[in-house]
């Protein structure tokens, strides 16, 4: 089936009595920049709603669409990354890692998923956590899961991007694994309690990060050692 299921919107009117239109409506009635594509029906919603679909929104809604389709089609075929998530129950409770959120993560980073086929470990089924056979069972999976899967895909990989989401001993020993390839880069992500999401903000209050402080004796007592102390403030 052919057709076409598309419409060409203006944003400010193309005349003057129109949805939007204004003084400039004959001169921007042909301009690209006062374009945008849209469904028939969303066309008609908009020029049915000039109250809600003001100028200025439908300039942002242009805006972003050209931003993400920019970031999208500008990624070039050596931006590939292959994926790693990896999960673990947390204080004896399952996690989830959504894989449409880790894709959209990487994309905006500049990069794209190598294959679809992104490689997982997957801890979260097992139970008895805190328990010593419960680590040391778990220990021995992680290992073997993990160099089944670097069997397959570390000769070949360039670039690694990480998404792990578990408990603490089980995040040690996967950077441990991880540091023992020949990984030529790797990039760890870090869920954001914030934001609830793998994008950290980009503006960062750093006023609200944590300081240190270090106090050194002036005079050192020859029968004591020296003494010094370091404070989170």
């Amino acid at each position: 089936m052919s057709g076409n299921f598309s419409d060409m919107a203006h944003i400010i009117g193309a005349k003057e009595d129109g949805p939007r239109g204004g003084p400039d409506s004959d001169k921007l009635a042909t301009d690209a920049r006062n374009i945008i594509i849209v469904c028939k029906d969303c066309h008609k919603e908009i020029d049915d709603n000039p109250e809600i679909y003001t100028v200025d929104i439908l300039l942002e809604m242009k805006k972003e669409h050209e931003y993400r389709i920019d970031r999208v089609t500008g990624i070039t075929v050596d931006q590939k990354t292959e994926v790693l998530i990896f999960k673990s129950k947390i204080a004896g409770r399952p996690v989830s890692v959504d894989i449409r959120e880790v894709e959209g993560t990487i994309i905006r980073s500049g990069y794209y998923p190598a294959s679809k086929d992104i490689l997982m470990i997957d801890r979260t089924q097992e139970d008895g956590d805190g328990t010593e056979n419960y680590w040391d069972y778990n220990r021995g999976k992680i290992e073997q899961e993990f160099k089944r899967l670097f069997d397959l895909y570390g000769q070949e990989m360039g670039r690694l991007s990480v998404f792990a989401l578990g408990s603490m001993p089980f995040l040690f020993l996967l950077g441990k694994l991880i540091t023992d390839t020949r990984v030529n880069h790797v990039e760890v992500f870090q869920r954001s309690r914030e934001t609830q999401s793998w994008d950290w903000p980009v503006d960062i209050d750093h006023a609200m990060l944590p300081g240190y402080r270090i106090e050194r004796p002036q005079t050192v007592n020859s029968h004591r050692f020296p003494r010094s102390s370091i404070g989170i403030k």
